[in-house]
């Protein structure tokens, strides 16, 4: 039976309180008990988080202790003091203390209890209707705990039929819980900064999380790389000509005016603490090259020494006793192979790093079907370039290639675009096979910094949560919903009219800018880019196909509505998988909480946008799995351990600034900082579910699980939203651009707002330590 106000009387309360002070004192009586005993492990049930017996936190002896259980007016219910009181009850730290030879992570049985206690209070004056996961935990856990403790004291019974059936005040023999508060106080002078961490991966995500780590006074912080130089898929080995970065730049409103993301504008793809030089191209748009050596210059700046390269890193698993990280590491030049510990790990390896091959468009497939051209992925194609066209003829004055045949480009993604409009302009004969294009935003000139580097964009584009009256209304109601529809059926209409493609075109096969992440832009078009290329007819875009093997010939590609295409090379654009399958063995990342989880079905997830009426279909993958990654950053079983994160798991077209944050919220997990978290891997897995729910109603069509090192989290065109949440995480100022009611969304977002986190954080420490 609902109850439309939740009114707590007083004989309610004073019932509620006393029977919690008696289980509060009677939980600090058996935390004497249970720390007597010497912290021991047994290594029996490899299933554990700490297999065999629960080991005990060894405190010393503590002496016995006369105490008068009797009525107090501290600890109440509901009050500004109450709240104080009840949470000095738990250290700052949350009651972890470090245990064993590799300083183990564990939380205090009896600070776990008080915490729950008081979780359990806030749920009861919190008048919510449905039931929080996290109390309904400490319910149980309460429960079992004083099962478990057994406690045989007799109580006299005074009045069987009233509220206070039983006499509970009395002097009681108790352990002297005060010694354990004094021994976590003087564990807690053992500060995790002096321990090692190891990042893997130097792309833009390691290298910031490495550079806020040590700014925030970690001693001992390794990047491990196999890569020669820094950069991850910037790194000077990757990149190939004609590499330009996704600006998505897009039009609103048709005419009216256009916004641009500052992922890529000049000068903002970067990183607070250095600026960007000029791009060297003519038209302003940032190059592979001028990305390399902006990382380069950013790793001789403020990492020298930091960094380990050529190093094949494998079978990272946890160290002894389950303490720690052990990883094996191997030198791709020396051959040597070693075995590394470390305290806290981040992986930064990305989603982009480790080639996804058709089984039946793989080179093997191909040298069994006797076909004769190269075949490689679209990673290789730096490399590949000189043998690529050094085997593959030009086309002859009329466009077409002397044997008749073409270079196959497989997949219709930036990749697969840049490539083709690279090879068409080189004068090679290009086909591009795929199911569909990525969508598009281009117009005729830019526009101010006000509008193209606002917070505007990413208002037409719904959060898990809705933070202003805007968003509400534009996603709440159905004028809302018009408007929204019309901006981005505006967009797509204004852009392909910017490149002039006419209706009929199979350039119009793309997906959706709304309900997809596959959105490039083209800026103001360009005469020899991929568009105006395929257009003139020297790229021949074959939408929508599949392509689904190799022709007996030996010299074409099969499509899936049984056509050939003559083909003198293949070269798969065809994504990437998971990059940690070859950092992990498969119970570790079972172990951890790395891998997908059975997808949460449950009706209670669910979100009355008006703006997400009529999603497509719900991609098969992603019906059946959710990613485990909680936030994009720690694996949901982990959370409460604090000793490893990933940073580059979150798709966003500002990089930058995005990885910059979750470095910043990486580094305060670390240093045990208070932060909103969940308390429980259960209650981490709950909200990663929830997580996961939106994401299938938000983008339908991206299956997030299927490559959770790219795809752990979806911010994308709501970036802004998912770094303020973050930032709300660590208890810091959220929608940092300013303005007034009228103003707010024209505000330009810059990285100045996020140069002083450090210090910001690093004021909160007393406040929270003096509270």
């Amino acid at each position: 039976m609902k109850r439309s106000s939740r009114r707590i009387s007083s004989a309610t309360a004073a019932a509620t309180g006393l029977c919690a002070f008696i289980l509060l004192s009677s939980l600090a009586f058996c935390s004497g008990l249970w720390t007597r005993y010497k912290y021991t492990l047994s290594r029996q049930d490899k299933g554990g988080m700490y297999p065999g017996a629960s080991p005990v936190w060894d405190v010393g002896t503590l002496p016995d202790v006369s105490m008068y259980f009797e009525p107090t007016i501290h600890y109440q219910l509901n009050s500004t003091e109450a709240d104080a009181e009840w949470a000095a009850l738990v250290p700052t730290n949350g009651g972890i203390v470090h245990v064993g030879p590799e300083r183990q992570p564990f939380m205090l049985s009896v600070f776990h209890q008080l915490r729950c206690l008081d979780i359990l209070r806030r749920a009861y004056i919190s008048h919510a209707e449905e039931p929080d996961a996290v109390a309904v935990h400490c319910l149980n856990y309460i429960r079992q705990m004083v099962l478990c403790r057994r406690d045989t004291i007799l109580e006299p019974v005074v009045d069987i039929g009233s509220a206070h059936a039983v006499q509970a005040w009395r002097t009681l023999t108790c352990k002297d819980w005060r010694k354990v508060y004094e021994a976590h106080a003087q564990q807690g002078t053992s500060d995790p900064r002096s321990e090692p961490v190891a990042i893997v991966g130097s792309g833009v995500a390691g290298l910031i999380t490495a550079y806020t780590l040590l700014r925030d006074g970690f001693t001992d912080v390794k990047i491990l790389t196999r890569d020669l130089r820094v950069g991850g898929v910037w790194a000077t080995n990757r990149i190939y000509p004609g590499l330009y970065l996704n600006k998505y730049e897009t039009f609103f409103l048709s005419v009216i005016f256009r916004l641009r993301l500052i992922d890529s504008v000049h000068g903002e793809y970067r990183l607070s603490p250095l600026e960007m030089p000029a791009p060297s191209s003519a038209d302003g748009r940032l190059s592979g090259d001028d990305m390399a050596q902006y990382m380069a210059r950013f790793t001789d700046m403020y990492l020298q020494d930091r960094i380990e390269f050529g190093l094949d890193i494998s079978n990272i698993r946890r160290g002894s006793n389950g303490q720690g990280w052990l990883l094996d590491v191997r030198n791709v030049h020396a051959g040597e192979q070693e075995t590394r510990s470390f305290t806290r790990m981040v992986v930064c390896t990305g989603g982009c790093d480790v080639p996804k091959l058709p089984a039946n468009l793989h080179a093997d497939k191909a040298l069994a079907t006797g076909f004769k051209g190269l075949v490689f992925h679209s990673v290789d194609f730096g490399p590949k370039l000189q043998d690529l066209t050094a085997s593959v003829p030009l086309q002859d004055t009329e466009g077409s290639s002397s044997l008749g045949s073409s270079i196959v480009v497989i997949g219709g993604g930036k990749s697969a675009q840049d490539i083709a409009a690279y090879l068409a302009n080189e004068g090679r004969a290009v086909t591009v096979v795929c199911p569909n294009l990525d969508a598009f935003t281009a117009g005729p000139k830019p526009l101010p910094d006000f509008i193209r580097k606002s917070r505007l964009l990413s208002l037409f584009s719904p959060h898990i949560h809705l933070r202003t009256k805007l968003e509400r209304f534009l996603h709440t109601t159905w004028v809302g919903q018009k408007t929204v529809e019309f901006m981005w059926n505006g967009l797509v209409d204004s852009s392909f009219k910017a490149v002039n493609v006419p209706e009929d075109s199979p350039l119009r096969n793309t997906v959706s800018p709304f309900w997809h992440i596959r959105i490039n832009d083209e800026g103001v078009p360009r005469n020899n880019g991929f568009h105006a290329l395929a257009l003139a007819r020297k790229i021949n875009v074959i939408t929508p196909a599949h392509a689904v093997g190799f022709s007996e010939d030996g010299q074409s590609v099969t499509l899936d509505d049984g056509r050939s295409i003559r083909a003198s090379a293949v070269v798969l654009a065809t994504g990437y998988q998971s990059s940690w399958s070859s950092l992990f063995e498969a119970d570790t990342a079972e172990e951890l909480g790395l891998n997908p989880h059975p997808a949460e079905t449950s009706s209670d997830y669910h979100w009355d946008y008006t703006s997400l009426s009529n999603p497509p279909p719900l991609h098969p993958y992603a019906k059946k799995w959710s990613s485990s990654i909680y936030r994009g950053l720690v694996p949901s079983k982990n959370i409460a351990r604090r000793d490893f994160a990933v940073n580059g798991a979150c798709v966003s077209p500002n990089n930058g600034y995005t990885l910059e944050v979750a470095s910043h919220w990486i580094s305060s997990y670390f240093l045990g900082d208070p932060m909103r978290l969940p308390e429980t891997p259960e209650a981490a897995l709950a909200e990663t579910d929830r997580a996961a729910a939106w994401l299938r109603t938000r983008y339908p069509e991206v299956p997030t699980a299927l490559n959770s090192s790219q795809t752990g989290y979806l911010a994308f065109w709501t970036w802004p939203q998912h770094v303020d949440d973050l930032l709300e995480d660590m208890g810091l100022a959220v929608m940092r651009s300013g303005g007034n009611g009228l103003t707010w969304p024209f505000k330009v977002i810059d990285l100045k707002e996020i140069a002083h986190l450090k210090e910001e954080r690093d004021a909160k420490r007393p406040a929270r330590n003096a509270a």
